[in-house]
């Protein structure tokens, strides 16, 4: 009698084994290595900053693109003016 119980126990041990492992392999498991953890979060964070940084530069290019186009209207209507009012200038 003795001798099923343990066997039992140790089936149960080896099954818990292979879920651990199973686990571990979906990236489910609690034991990741606390350096792949950080360097993974650094990473995320630089991949965030990257992102962030090439939205800021979109921005930018399309604020300067305002800019210039008005500056080219600002021009076109005072040459416009010129024309119209030779007598101003």
């Amino acid at each position: 009698m003795p001798k099923f119980p343990a066997h039992e126990a140790q089936e149960h041990q080896a099954q818990a084994e292979i879920d651990r492992q199973i686990a571990l392999r979906d990236g489910k498991g609690k034991e990741k290595k606390k350096g792949s953890d950080a360097k993974s979060k650094k990473e995320a964070e630089r991949e965030a900053e990257k992102e962030a940084t090439k939205e800021a530069r979109k921005e930018a290019e399309k604020e300067v693109e305002e800019m210039e186009f008005e500056k080219v209207e600002v021009e076109e209507v005072e040459k416009a003016e010129k024309h119209m009012n030779p007598e101003k200038n």
